[in-house]
């Protein structure tokens, strides 16, 4: 989409048809219901959004799954994009707008991990709205695995960390679900809460359920954590020891691994020794 070809079009345009006729043309939707300012936000089109939007396109019309040209940008990380259309005249009422699964521009951001549309949003005062399912955009993020975008919303809003969605699943399970070691490590890193969902089941019992070796190594011999995890007792696991031992053997063999200490000195030495944890 050109910027320049644009400008040239609407003076064409302007010369046998009102400004009226004019902006029905630009805010015409295809089939799925996208208009052209739609696309330009998906790709980015600085220049021919400037002109869109000066000439007098809508800036909140919304697709046939209610999503806005501010959704398509924060989807596809054009941090330019959205801040051109929050700097726009009716930026402020679109910020906060949910597509049809109750997403705003900053869930899709953070479930997407796009870190620096996340950090404009909520400088520009971007509210934490939960979508259809009751999640928070750090769940999102956590479910996705993006980090950066789990600290930044967590170092903003550290309240976010422990809430729970509809199911009664909060940030941990949700990474867990999605088999996501390394967002678990940092959730027990942030001290998030070990809690049981609406199942009666706690973020271990889903790692052990789906048998996902990943996620349960990033519990069961994390730094600080690994204990609380292993304590845990649910109708579905009642001891984590067992279910593991028959489900990922070799899972647990890494938590027995961790509680062996080594001397730091020769095997044939009178000093050498081996303990293990309690």
């Amino acid at each position: 989409m050109n910027g320049g070809r644009l400008q040239e079009f609407a003076e064409e345009v302007c010369k046998t048809q009102t400004q009226a006729q004019l902006e029905l043309l630009l805010n015409e939707k295809d089939n799925t219901g996208c208009s052209a300012l739609h696309y330009a936000s998906r790709d980015g089109h600085i220049r021919s959004l400037e002109n869109l939007i000066r000439l007098g396109a809508c800036i909140n019309l919304k697709n046939n799954n209610n999503e806005s040209p501010l959704h398509f940008a924060a989807r596809y990380g054009r941090y330019n994009t959205v801040k051109q259309l929050l700097d726009s005249e009716k930026g402020s009422f679109i910020i906060n707008e949910s597509d049809g699964e109750g997403l705003t521009p900053l869930h899709i951001a953070s479930q997407q991990g796009h870190t620096r549309v996340v950090q404009l949003l909520l400088n520009r005062g971007a509210l934490l709205h939960r979508d259809h399912n009751g999640r928070n955009p750090l769940q999102l993020a956590a479910m996705s695995g993006y980090n950066e975008t789990i600290e930044l919303l967590h170092s903003v809003h550290s309240h976010l960390l422990d809430q729970i969605d509809k199911d009664g699943n909060t940030a941990l399970h949700l990474a867990t679900m999605e088999n996501k070691p390394h967002a678990i490590s940092v959730l027990l890193s942030m001290d998030c809460k070990l809690l049981y969902n609406r199942m009666d089941m706690s973020a271990i019992d889903y790692a052990i359920y789906y048998k996902y070796p990943e996620a349960a190594l990033a519990m069961v011999t994390h730094e600080e954590r690994a204990n609380e995890v292993m304590a845990l007792k649910s109708d579905k696991h009642p001891c984590v020891t067992l279910a593991l031992i028959a489900s990922m053997p070799k899972v647990f063999e890494a938590v027995q691994d961790k509680c062996i200490t080594k001397a730091n000195c020769k095997k044939d030495s009178k000093s050498f020794y081996v303990s293990s944890c309690e």
